[in-house]
């Protein structure tokens, strides 16, 4: 809760020092993402863990149809597999699912189109670096009753220690302005990580000490 309590004043404190420059614009921004592992892992095929997100952004006008913007918020990504993708005979159930909750900071080139009507901002396209910084990870594991359940050889490991101090990676993203006065919007971002999740491999034998993550990211925002 310390941790909540202390990204929040981050996003109000920094929103209220931009907003007495008129040169900066900024907003508040919240939605849900999807994210999942790349790399080889023993569980066989995965699929996308849910997440949710909630940050503020700022933007400095460089001209009427280019910006910089420079984002903090909070996301939570992570990676699932169930058994059903597993060769293990008689398996039933049985699932593993990694939550990974992170401070992510990127910075963005944006280049706007604007409306014909009244030469505001319809959409904006944007690309940039961001750089991610764990707050807390934990790793579950759901097993059922069959016979020959699988038991993880990372069974008893501490996910927090294996992981990287900052995860970093390339971020692209296209925001839709919604109504008649500009300042509702919806964002869409692709995260995708350049840097090794782990340190070593907190899967022994996985063949893969280079995972990374990925993330589908949809956000619902007012800008002021």
């Amino acid at each position: 809760m310390k941790t909540f309590h202390s990204i929040l004043f981050i996003l109000l404190f920094g929103s209220f020092v931009f907003a007495q420059d008129s040169t900066w614009q900024y907003g508040y921004q919240f939605g849900a993402n999807l994210s999942s592992f790349t790399g080889n892992n023993p569980y066989g095929e995965q699929y996308s863990n849910f997440g949710l997100n909630f940050g503020v952004y700022f933007k400095y006008r460089l001209s009427d149809f280019s910006k910089i913007y420079a984002e903090i918020r909070y996301i939570s990504k992570g990676a699932r597999w169930g058994c059903t993708w597993i060769p293990i005979s008689d398996c039933d159930g049985d699932v593993r699912n990694y939550d990974i909750s992170y401070l992510q900071i990127p910075i963005y080139y944006s280049a706007s189109v604007m409306r014909f009507d009244d030469q505001a901002e319809l959409l904006t396209l944007q690309v940039g670096p961001y750089f991610s910084y764990p707050l807390s990870a934990s790793v579950t594991d759901l097993y059922s009753d069959a016979p020959g359940d699988f038991i993880p050889s990372s069974a008893g490991r501490n996910i927090e220690d294996y992981l990287r101090s900052v995860d970093y990676g390339i971020s692209v993203g296209l925001q839709l302005y919604h109504n008649k006065n500009h300042n509702i919007f919806f964002r869409f971002v692709f995260d995708l990580s350049v840097s090794s999740l782990f340190k070593e491999d907190y899967i022994p034998e996985s063949g893969d000490s280079k995972n990374t993550l990925k993330s589908f990211i949809v956000f619902f925002g007012i800008e002021t």
